[in-house]
């Protein structure tokens, strides 16, 4: 039933105070960048207790946009924000993935906030992944880090994190002595969120030790805090943990409410943990009160909440549980069944921790043999330095006059290869050129042949058959038909007017009026609202931003773009529902087509040719384009165009 506090202002709070830090490299990025960005991530953060893949998304945007400008401190704030919804998610081994390349690029660096923060999310990830002695290891580091720099803001939740770790280990003595620690360091900078987050850590200590009165003060404690706070993770964490108290107590009837709340909450969450946690207590509270059919029901949902969050000791627990509701319904077979499972998983547990704990101890040994190997080298290297310096001394003038020669014939190989390289360069040059004045004469001649066949169906064969429209009219009002040949006559007067209708369509497709007259979004939207009167599909079309022209060329491209990408769906997704969202910012407009269809395999997207018109068109405008899809799962496609691209 325990769930550990994912404390989420330690992965926030340690990387984003160096929010104002940019490097030498980045001097010229614009506040407005940063600015936007910053708001996009507060966003995200409010996304977090409704919608984590939307806040997900917003990171990688982030991320991108970050990488973009060169701004590094964005590039940590995407490691801190969305490692920490990936915790939130029980993705634990992907979050110790990102953490690791932030790791290897805070080493990189020189600002320790950085180093200390990443350290911090590590311990955290390892002590999650029952790998505690790395854990300690690098929390202990982190600690090492903000007492050199004076880093007393921060150092609170790392001292945290280490109680944790040692709660995790069984070490209640030194846990306790660290959440007191922790909190001392907290109550002077007024640091509610740590204060609330460390109760709850301390509850979950004395509950281990099985110190039961005092985990449920400090879990209470954590709670009167978090009302003011309005953390959902951490009410979520706390009514887990209030329930599991009571578990140990053997109070089944107290938990169902606390139970309760808690699967609403990380249902609402998309926390499939928490789920499996409060569907075992409902479960339990049932199998005690003698409800045994509603009991095996709710098992069977919380294991199957346990498998999507892969969580073994989750699934153990509710095999085990359904086991006994089997044996107590008399069903022998599927009681064998179940406990064999249930003693499976148990075993491939404690193979795990067994594993995980002999790694510890090898990487410690090896470290340990790996720094004598050291001290004995470095020792050798000092006896032979004594003998050696007066070689160095004779060898010095040869090694001077090697070295002249040396560089000599490297500054020519140098001089050889750059010389080559601005060639080369010149080549590639000239290419990219070459192709851009081909692929922008096509452009021109499609569109101009575009604008002539509209003319051409709209003024020429438009004209045609509108006089030939009343001309009909005109023979109709002076001939004598009988009923039939009337109706006769009338329906192919309709069929005319449905020609007529069809070719101005067509002509308006080919080159909208709106598109020349009113600009990009308003033909946009026109296009959109004409394909609700032909398609039953649920069609949105989203505009935001400044709507200032675009140059002609320029729009019309855009236009042809999302055009394609709308008929695509049309033609192949078999979608409900489609939304077409246009943001145009002061120096790029961003495209977004994205629907509820098939989807497919994006590793082998289809070589059509209108999926090749859009990856030309969006490179002739220097553009960017990711397509995200998946059998069944929709498509999801986006583009970035700079608004200065000439065209």
């Amino acid at each position: 039933m325990l769930l550990r506090a994912k404390y989420r202002t330690t992965i926030i709070a340690i990387l984003l105070c160096c929010a104002g830090w940019l490097p030498a490299a980045s001097q010229s990025v614009q506040l407005a960048d940063t600015v936007q960005l910053l708001a996009n991530i507060k966003v995200a953060q409010q996304l977090e207790s409704t919608d984590l893949e939307g806040a997900k998304h917003i990171y990688r945007q982030v991320l991108q946009r970050s990488r973009q400008i060169g701004w590094r401190t964005g590039v940590f704030k995407y490691y801190a924000n969305y490692t920490a919804v990936l915790m939130m998610q029980s993705s634990t081994d992907s979050s110790l993935a990102l953490n690791l390349e932030a790791l290897a690029m805070a080493r990189r660096g020189s600002q320790p906030e950085e180093l200390m923060g990443v350290l911090t999310n590590l311990g955290r990830a390892y002590t999650a992944l029952d790998a505690h002695e790395q854990a300690i290891d690098h929390l202990l580091e982190a600690r090492q880090v903000a007492t050199q720099h004076q880093l007393t803001q921060q150092i609170g939740i790392v001292i945290d994190n280490l109680a944790l770790a040692y709660a995790a280990l069984r070490r209640f003595p030194e846990a306790i002595r660290y959440h007191h620690e922790a909190i001392s360091y907290f109550g002077p900078q007024a640091d509610t969120i740590g204060i609330a987050y460390s109760y709850s850590n301390w509850g979950i200590a004395f509950m281990r030790s099985r110190q039961y009165d005092s985990a449920s003060s400090y879990l209470q404690a954590a709670a009167t805090l978090n009302q003011h706070l309005n953390d959902n993770y951490l009410r979520l964490t706390i009514l887990l943990n209030e329930a599991s108290v009571l578990i140990m107590q053997k109070d089944y009837t107290a938990i169902r409410p606390l139970c309760q709340q808690a699967l609403a909450l990380a249902k609402q969450m998309g926390q499939a943990e928490g789920a499996s946690n409060a569907l075992y207590g409902l479960a339990l509270a049932d199998f005690f009160g003698r409800r045994f059919a509603t009991a095996t029901t709710l098992a069977g949902q919380g294991l199957q909440y346990a498998k999507e969050a892969s969580t073994k000791s989750g699934m153990q627990k509710h095999l085990e549980l359904l086991s006994e509701l089997a044996l107590v319904a008399g069903d022998l077979p599927l009681y064998d069944s179940l406990n064999r499972e249930s003693t499976a998983l148990s075993d491939s547990i404690n193979n795990d921790v067994i594993q995980k704990s002999s790694l510890g101890l090898a990487i410690r040994y090896e470290t340990a043999q790996q720094q004598l190997r050291i001290a004995s080298l470095e020792k050798d290297q000092a006896v032979k330095r004594q003998w050696n310096w007066l070689l160095a001394l004779a060898l010095a003038a040869t090694v001077v006059i090697g070295y002249l020669m040396y560089r000599m014939f490297k500054n020519r190989q140098q001089l050889a290869h750059q010389n080559a390289a601005l060639q080369q360069h010149r080549i590639e040059e000239l290419e990219r050129a070459q192709q851009l004045l081909a692929t922008q004469a096509l452009l021109k001649g499609q569109e101009e042949e575009r604008s002539r066949l509209a003319r051409d169906l709209h003024d020429g064969l438009g004209s045609m058959l509108s006089g030939v429209k009343l001309s009909l009219g005109a023979v109709k009002g002076n001939m004598m038909l009988t009923d039939e040949y009337a109706q006769l006559f009338g329906r192919a007067l309709d069929k005319l007017d449905e020609s007529i209708t069809e070719m101005r369509r067509v002509a308006h497709s080919m080159m909208p009026e709106a598109l020349l007259r009113l600009g990009l979004q308003q033909a946009v939207q026109d296009f959109c609202d004409g394909l609700k009167n032909i398609s039953p599909m649920k069609i949105s079309c989203q505009l935001y931003g400044d709507s200032k022209r675009l140059s002609a060329g320029a729009e019309i491209v855009i236009y042809r773009v999302v055009q394609e990408l709308v008929n695509n769906v049309l033609k192949h997704a078999q979608a409900t529902e489609l939304l077409v969202q246009v943001v145009q910012s002061a120096d790029q407009i961003s495209i977004t087509v994205e629907d509820n269809g098939r989807g497919f395999d994006t590793s082998a997207l289809p070589a059509g040719a209108g999926l090749q018109n859009v990856r030309s068109r969006v490179a002739y405008l220097n553009g960017q384009l990711e397509i995200k899809s998946s059998p069944n799962k929709g498509t999801f496609v986006h583009l970035d165009i700079p608004i200065d691209t000439p065209v």
